[in-house]
Parts: structure tokens; sequence; C-alpha cells
């Protein structure tokens, strides 16, 4: 059986060699890192849904909202609504070099709720 005095050195080595980790524990982002690049790959793929929002990705990913704002933005440079946009604005030109359909068909087959939508954040 060990001491008390024993006991209570190696828990305080213990202790010291936990926190002498910390530092490099919080500032680890390459599992933020890691997931941004899975939020991304799932927009690409989920682009044409109507419904997608940062609100579904977020509970999608079991992040909250505000997390992925911050991170989104850091790891990419640009917002979440944004890189959304830019995602749909790109298969919109795809099908618009590829196919004959009308705007307003482009536009719900890219994710837009109608023309209008579409014509405005094409615009911008």
């Amino acid at each position: 059986s060990h001491r008390p005095e024993c006991l209570t050195f190696l828990l305080r080595r213990q202790i010291r060699e936990l926190l002498e980790q910390l530092p490099s524990c919080i500032s680890d982002t390459s599992g933020d890192t890691r997931l941004i690049q899975e939020i991304r790959a799932y927009l690409k793929e989920h682009c044409t849904d109507s419904a997608l929002s940062a609100g579904v990705v977020a509970e999608q990913f079991h992040v909250s909202l505000p997390w992925l704002s911050i991170h989104f933005k850091a790891e990419t440079g640009t917002g979440f609504l944004d890189y959304l946009h830019r995602c749909r604005l790109w298969l919109a030109k795809k099908l618009l070099t590829e196919t004959d359909d009308t705007i307003s068909d482009l536009a719900i087959t890219c994710g837009y709720t109608s023309a209008a939508t579409f014509s405005r954040t094409f615009r911008r």
C-alpha cells in the first residue's frame, strides 16, 4: 500500500502532465477542419434541397448554429449561405450549358424556391 505522501506526489504529477497537454488539446483544430470538410461535401451533395439551411446542417452534424457559423467562415473564408449559393450557382451554370431547361426549371432543380429568388442570387 502507498503512503499518503506518495499518492499526493503521484496525483500532483498526473495533474501537471494533464495541464501541460491542455493547450495543445484546446488549439488542435484538425477535428474542426475535418468536420467542416464533411459539411462542405454534404452541401455540394445536397445543395439542390430547397429546405437546406444552416440550422438543418447544424442539426445533421450535431453542432450548434453559432459553432457552425463561426467555424465554417474561419475554415472557408465565406459564410454558410454564400457558400450554399455558390454551390447552387455552380450547378446552375453547368446545367445552363448542358440542358435546354428554362430558368424556372433550373431554379427549382438547383434548390431555389422560385425563378425570382434564383435571379436575385445570380445577379448578386
